[in-house]
């Protein structure tokens, strides 16, 4: 399954007529178009039959925002040792972009993409 086999658009004329205020209204509508969102992963070049959101649980979703948090941190650490030039720590250097990697194949085994 896809996002497609959840978000449909609403037939706003099939629905009983709405007691709401005309803003409120206006906000539940706007929240429902589904085009937003498809344009939205669209933008972000989210292949939606790569990656089905019916599958994509809060937990993981949490765990992956927090490696890249971890990834953010470490290139800010690999970009302060290559300012060292010569005089930075070879090793150093190279368990950081180890680090790096190992992140990122942790990443993309959560949020796979094409």
């Amino acid at each position: 399954m896809n996002f497609k086999d959840y978000l449909a658009p609403f037939d706003f004329e099939k629905c009983p007529k709405s007691g709401l205020e005309k803003p409120i209204y206006e906000l539940f509508e706007e929240i429902s178009n589904i085009t937003m969102y498809q344009k939205a992963m669209n933008t972000l070049g989210i292949d939606t039959t790569v990656l089905p959101f019916s599958d994509v649980k809060k937990d993981v979703i949490v765990e992956a925002k927090q490696i890249l948090m971890d990834i953010n941190e470490a290139v800010n650490e690999g970009t302060e040792l290559s300012k060292l030039g010569m005089k930075a720590d070879y090793e150093s250097l190279l368990k950081n972009k180890e680090k790096i990697s190992e992140l990122s194949s942790s990443y993309y085994e959560l949020i796979p993409h094409t």
